[in-house]
């Protein structure tokens, strides 16, 4: 509604098949700006006056990262199945499991692909303050 041109992200902290489903800690949002850019400001106030909190994520040396394409919103459905399993035997095999995470997702509405990645440094800068307790 308000920025609809927007790329969105998903930031997923807990292990769903470790984790109950009440207990699991995750946030969305928009992409208002990437690298050097800067938000929007008209934008920014218009999402502030909804309720929204910004928060600037570092950029990320090492990463597990995959892409699957995106048809239609059945395509992230399959891709929550599929990626995720295979991002996790990836990160088993090379011996990288106990540094995977949190894992983040971008959807691009104007492309033909979402990324999926599990981060593999800067954990503790992915944090937002009603993620950092897992009451």
């Amino acid at each position: 509604e308000i920025c609809p041109d927007k790329k969105c992200f998903g930031v997923w902290y807990d292990d769903p098949g470790t984790v109950a489903p009440e207990k699991l800690r995750w946030i969305t949002g928009t992409i208002l700006a990437e690298e050097d850019e800067k938000p929007d400001m008209e934008t920014l106030k218009k999402l502030e006056e909804k309720g929204y909190k910004m928060k600037e994520f570092p950029r990320v040396n090492r990463v597990i990262k995959t892409s699957f394409p995106n048809v239609n919103m059945l395509s992230i459905l399959l891709a929550v199945f599929r990626v995720y399993n295979a991002i996790g035997d990836y990160g088993k095999e090379k011996g990288l499991e106990n540094s995977c995470g949190p894992f983040v997702d971008v959807y691009d509405s104007s492309s033909a692909v979402n990324y999926f990645m599990a981060t593999l440094d800067h954990h503790d800068d992915f944090l937002v303050p009603e993620a950092e307790s897992a009451d």
